[in-house]
């Protein structure tokens, strides 16, 4: 907002808009407790739209520079005519240019770049279309129908004296990225391997789905008096076996039920071992991290 020449004082006044405030609801005619709005619009926020735009603007700006730099070609339709890299409506935007290679390797890694700048996180179908196209170039070239995919992608990725092509990885150019302008790339190239659960926390520390169940089931933390436990403190020794015991501060209500048992759902399958929990790094087969996987 600085950057597009916003009075510092409008900038705060949205900070407080988005950090602050407080929310109750009514349960059986009764209001509940204030909850605090920490981070986030809610939902049907007016200024939801607005502010949007606002970040919108970035990734334009970014589209701008790439093209400016002649890192992007973007469609021209004559010699000295417009260039076209792109097209924002509203919250959609359409991205344009020469189906190239280098096109496709800059597109990844601006659109990478920007989702974690904003937060704006980009669909995952997004993501597996481009890199369908991009396999589909490396086999197919510029010919009509379908060719089989001989090799695994992450074979071709890798260096030629270890049987690929050398292609870069995107998700690891842009991690090595991140590390040398000190961005925070770390938590979205390790996971958390739960063993006896021991070192993990129950609900801050992400178990399933990418988001810890604090995020996800805000309510029923917000009830819980087991906010500090661990994994082990929660997943417990019990008459058949190994059971989840919570500990709440009070009776559920009959539609409070039905958030328990989504809990319980997204925790089937999880299986307790002697081993300690560790962190396991993804850019790498056997999960342990080496500075060759984030070099430029």
């Amino acid at each position: 907002m600085a950057r597009v020449g916003l009075d510092r004082k409008w900038i705060g006044w949205m900070k407080q808009c988005v950090f602050g405030g407080s929310i109750s609801m009514l349960v059986n005619g009764s209001p509940t407790e204030e909850i605090n709005i920490e981070r986030g619009l809610k939902q049907g926020d007016l200024l939801a739209p607005f502010l949007f735009l606002l970040v919108a603007e970035g990734f334009s700006g970014l589209m701008r520079n790439v093209v400016r730099n002649n890192m992007f070609e973007g469609l021209r339709f004559h010699e000295e005519g417009l260039v076209l890299s792109h097209l924002q409506y509203a919250d959609d935007t359409i991205c344009m240019g020469k189906a190239t290679v280098e096109n496709l390797w800059v597109l990844k890694a601006l659109l990478r770049g920007f989702e974690m700048a904003s937060g704006l996180k980009m669909p995952g179908i997004v993501w597996k279309k481009l890199v369908r196209i991009q396999r589909e170039i490396l086999w197919r070239g510029v010919e009509v129908g379908r060719k089989i995919n001989w090799v695994k992608w992450r074979t071709v990725c890798q260096l030629k004296g270890m049987g690929g092509l050398g292609v870069r990885d995107i998700r690891v150019d842009i991690t090595s990225i991140e590390w040398r302008s000190g961005m925070n790339w770390f938590n979205d190239e390790v996971v958390r391997k739960v063993g006896n659960g021991g070192k993990t926390k129950f609900s801050k520390d992400v178990l399933r789905g990418g988001v810890c169940f604090r995020d996800k089931y805000p309510w029923l933390f917000a009830l819980s008096n087991q906010k500090e436990g661990t994994v082990a403190d929660v997943w417990v020794n019990g008459e058949m076996g190994r059971e989840w015991r919570f500990m709440w501060r009070r009776n559920f209500f009959v539609w409070e039920d039905d958030l328990l048992n989504s809990l319980v759902e997204d925790l089937e399958g999880h299986v307790w071992s002697h081993e300690e929990d560790m962190w396991i790094w993804k850019l790498e087969e056997d999960g342990r991290f080496s500075v060759k996987s984030i070099t430029i």
